[in-house]
């Protein structure tokens, strides 16, 4: 299960979470972020021991502070938001966390059950002159620099000066892109997050993560925090209070837009310390034990006593060889395959037991091979993604289309066989084992080839996508629509790469900048 599952993005994290609901495989939209101010320079009121001294006292079972309070759900909510507006000093140790229901493959290994919880970082750090957030595999850092102000000036300025890269080994940490801004603000006014998340591709990634962008940045930046809570038909209720490293919290449960937020909050410091969010249609919604948390350990409004560190430790920097970029520029996708134009026999395929309609496969024109993946999670998706492209590939206008499946698995075979069109045969994979490690074929994966149409003629190879999804799907649809044409499809995917290739290397060298 992969933790970056995309989700749209939105100028609120309540209009966000909607729009994941409603799909997420998809490039994400750009954000637009309402007047998002916070205040540098002012220093805390509170007494340095205050927090974690009512905490004690207040939290524990039978106390006051446990009781729920004499007010509606709603003005409870917007009190804690406006706790987080005033706060100079905020530092948290927040991830998201999705838990999936076990497999049911009666897998009892470690890694197995491991696979059932995935985390990603989504923490914060704003003291009176930084802002630092982790968030998935994205990396922000923002000083202000007061020298330029003057005191009692009205004009007075200061320097921000923002650094962002993606901690991301998979992609070379984004081609070693590391996105380098400065720009004076009024010293007087507030520094806007708008302006921060003003890059595209990095307000993009954010909003592509299993919560969006950090819901702490909105709380304690915006001015109207989460104001799509607010709308008038959203309900807002108080539930039992429960424990959280037992410790008793508050919690309200907001229900918008046919969705619904628990918030798990400190009674005597307002912290939020967990948020239940609705999980995403496309990673399990409507399935029974899929859950989505933010889970917002060791919040605190404190900081540190005088000698002491954070307990949050927030890299000031990357630890790679850094392009320093004014704008980050999108990286190509991974190279096609090296297998592409080659030719394979199918004859094992061809003579398998199981195709539904022998005359029909040999006489196809394109035949697609599909393995199944082996995660019960995945499967459902799977299914339905070929299930909505089927009545597609059996048009005429798209010539004879063979779907071939292999699954190891009965249910999967019993899904598979339920499919209602001639065009699609569900095969032993043993008996193709051979073609389908020719292809480099895994888990989730499918190749599209091409056949004369005569037995004992090799295939030629069009497409490989090592994941299935409506998306990829669709290249193999209009692979096989350039082919009818007549296009040489393997040579113009790999001149169509070299352009792309091309085309990055210069929009990457015009944002280049030479130094720090």
């Amino acid at each position: 299960m992969n933790p970056n599952l995309l989700i749209h993005d939105a100028a609120t994290f309540s209009l966000m979470r909607s729009e994941q609901s409603r799909g997420c495989k998809v490039t994400p939209v750009a954000m637009t972020v309402i007047a998002l101010l916070v205040v540098f320079g002012c220093g805390s009121s509170q007494t340095p021991v205050s927090e974690n001294a009512q905490a004690v006292a207040s939290s524990k079972p039978g106390q006051p502070g446990t009781a729920q309070p004499d007010v509606d759900a709603k003005t409870r909510l917007r009190e804690v938001f406006r706790r987080y507006q005033v706060s100079s000093y905020y530092e948290d140790d927040g991830e998201v966390v999705i838990h999936a229901p076990a497999s049911r493959n009666g897998s009892s290994n470690r890694d197995s059950r491991s696979a059932e919880t995935e985390t990603a970082p989504l923490r914060v750090h704003l003291d009176q002159h930084e802002l630092a957030v982790d968030a998935y595999t994205a990396r922000i850092r923002v000083r202000v620099d007061a020298s330029l102000s003057s005191a009692g000036s009205a004009n007075a300025r200061e320097n921000v000066d923002m650094t962002a890269w993606f901690e991301e080994p998979e992609s070379s940490h984004f081609d070693a892109q590391v996105l380098k801004q400065q720009w004076e603000s009024d010293a007087a006014g507030r520094l806007s997050l708008e302006r921060v998340l003003r890059d595209e591709v990095l307000r993009s990634r954010l909003s592509a993560g299993l919560a969006g962008p950090p819901p702490q940045l909105e709380w304690l930046l915006a001015d109207r925090p989460m104001e799509k809570l607010f709308e008038p038909d959203s309900q807002f209720q108080w539930l039992e209070s429960k424990e959280i490293e037992r410790e008793l919290m508050h919690r309200i449960a907001v229900t918008s837009d046919r969705e619904r937020f628990v918030f798990w909050i400190h009674p005597a410091t307002s912290l939020i310390r967990r948020v239940e969010l609705p999980v995403p249609l496309t990673i399990g919604a409507g399935q029974n034990g899929w859950s989505l948390t933010l889970e917002i350990n060791a919040a605190t409004f404190q900081p540190p006593r005088s000698g002491q560190r954070s307990q949050t430790i927030f890299e000031a920097e990357p630890r790679f060889a850094e392009k320093f970029v004014r704008q980050f520029v999108p990286i190509p996708p991974p190279p096609p395959s090296s297998l592409l134009g080659r030719r394979f026999h199918t004859d094992d395929l061809l003579n398998a037991k199981g195709v539904q309609d022998p005359s029909r496969l040999r006489a196809a024109q394109y035949i697609v091979i599909a393995i199944p993946p082996g995660d019960d999670t995945m499967l459902q998706r799977w299914l339905s993604a070929w299930m909505q492209t089927l009545p597609l590939l059996s048009s005429p206008a798209m010539g004879q289309v063979h779907l071939v499946t292999a699954p190891s698995e009965r249910k999967v075979i019993d899904a598979l066989r339920q499919f209602p069109t001639p065009i699609v045969s569900v095969i032993n994979p043993d008996e193709v084992s051979q073609l389908i490690r020719q292809l480099r074929l895994g888990d989730n994966a499918f190749a599209l080839l091409s056949t004369p149409g005569r037995d004992g003629d090799p295939g030629r190879l069009l497409l490989t996508e090592s994941e299935t999804d409506i998306s990829t799907i669709g290249n193999a649809i209009a692979v096989i629509r350039d082919s009818i044409s007549g296009v040489d499809v393997p040579k113009k995917i790999r001149v169509d790469y070299d352009a792309l290739i091309r085309g990055y290397e210069t929009t990457l060298r015009a944002n280049l900048i030479s130094s720090r």
